[in-house]
């Protein structure tokens, strides 16, 4: 769209919209944000049927919504009023995202997640581990800290990249689209992997689905269902570290 806009505003003076620009808008939908509101409203009202049933007073936010989504019945008395429901719903799941510079929607989401990431990683920073105010008993602790946080990062970056390039190279095969997945959501699916451990090895649960997919992007084998052996991995001689080297990871 062609967007008019006022280059000097000033107080009191009416726009005078002399300059314009190019701005592409771009619609995406996303069912986990839907649902997560329907839960949230779902839950709140059967809380608040609940207490009416109880005689239990309900906060000012309750109230509201009482008014909003409730409606008397002759018959069956204080009912949910679906057709309001649906209605508050409706564009619950889809987000826009305004640009000036890129035209392609995969294109503009994939910055915007990207940028998103890095302050998500700066709150993690923040917020989990403590670094805006450092509270470590030891200069050890805090490198310790730090460590954690940095392989995490990296590991982060790897799973997104493979997840690029997998994109990229099944675009047109019509494989799992995981343009939009984000990291934390893929590595939360595989997180319920188990594994079980033995006296002579260990084996996995049954991976099927959705997750053989994942592994797939990730380009991670997926593992067997059978049991398995660890292989024995000889023992490298102990050395001492010189000092004054630089080691390269």
């Amino acid at each position: 769209m062609n967007w008019k806009y006022d280059p000097r505003p000033v107080d009191g003076k009416p726009a005078s919209n002399t300059a314009s620009a190019e701005l592409y808008y771009h619609m995406f939908y996303d069912p986990v944000i839907y649902q997560e509101a329907a839960d949230k409203l779902t839950e709140s009202l059967l809380t608040i049927k609940k207490k009416l049933l109880e005689n239990e007073a309900l906060t000012e936010q309750e109230e509201e919504l009482k008014e909003k989504f409730f409606r008397n019945d002759k018959e069956k008395g204080l009912i949910i009023v679906n057709r309001r429901v649906d209605d508050y719903l409706k564009y619950k799941g889809f987000r826009v995202l305004v640009t000036d510079s890129e035209k392609d929607p995969v294109k503009a989401w994939t910055a915007y997640a990207d940028r998103w990431r890095v302050e998500d990683a700066f709150a993690t920073l923040k917020d989990r581990l403590g670094c805006n105010r450092i509270r470590c008993s030891d200069n050890k602790a805090l490198q310790g800290k730090t460590f954690v946080q940095f392989i995490a990062t990296g590991l982060s970056l790897m799973v997104r990249s493979r997840i690029r390039c997998y994109m990229k190279e099944n675009k047109k095969a019509g494989k799992l689209n995981l343009v939009y997945e984000s990291d934390a959501k893929i590595l939360q699916v595989l997180n319920n992997v188990m594994q079980t451990r033995f006296n002579h090895g260990y084996y996995f649960d049954e991976v099927a689905g959705k997750k053989i997919k994942y592994f797939e992007a990730l380009d991670v084998r997926v593992p067997g269902a059978g049991p398995e052996t660890p292989e024995e991995v000889p023992e490298e001689p102990e050395t001492e570290p010189l000092l004054g080297t630089d080691i390269e990871i």
